[in-house]
């Protein structure tokens, strides 16, 4: 059976629930599983409620257990763009936005985000960004 596994699942897995019962049915089915798919949105909701109580680096970790399991598939390139975000010290989503956002854009492209500390992360990596303004944009950051 391949398996498409929601935030709820997931979350369970790494033990974030009281309900043992759950936690216990959701490592079943994912080590049952044939494939354990999770979607790139599965992982920016596990980093959103895990943000509350954890460190970044202490979410960083807890991806990095879920990609451990043998079953497991997912956008590889997504997550760990995600993940490089976590690592500097920004958000898992603004990471994959800027890596699917470029996938989707087919095409030398800049991340723009009203989000200086995102911006300044990612122009860290070298991508194209601006802090949109009601002046004529310009690009900082290396290339897209």
């Amino acid at each position: 059976m391949i398996v498409v596994a929601d935030t709820n699942v997931v979350l369970r897995i790494i033990g974030k629930d009281d309900n043992a019962q759950q936690t216990q049915a959701a490592l079943k089915v994912a080590g049952e599983a044939e494939r354990f798919v999770i979607p790139v949105m599965v992982f920016c909701e596990f980093c959103w409620v895990l943000r509350k109580e954890k460190s970044r680096r202490e979410i960083a970790a807890a991806l990095r257990c879920l990609l451990d399991l043998e079953n497991i598939v997912f956008d590889e390139d997504a997550v760990h763009a995600g993940l490089r975000m976590l690592d500097a010290g920004g958000d898992f989503a603004d990471g994959v936005i800027q890596h699917t956002g470029s996938q989707l854009a087919d095409a030398p492209s800049v991340f723009a985000s009203f989000d200086q500390q995102a911006v300044r992360l990612l122009a860290a990596q070298g991508f194209a960004t601006l802090v949109p303004t009601a002046h004529t944009p310009s690009a900082n950051g290396g290339g897209a």
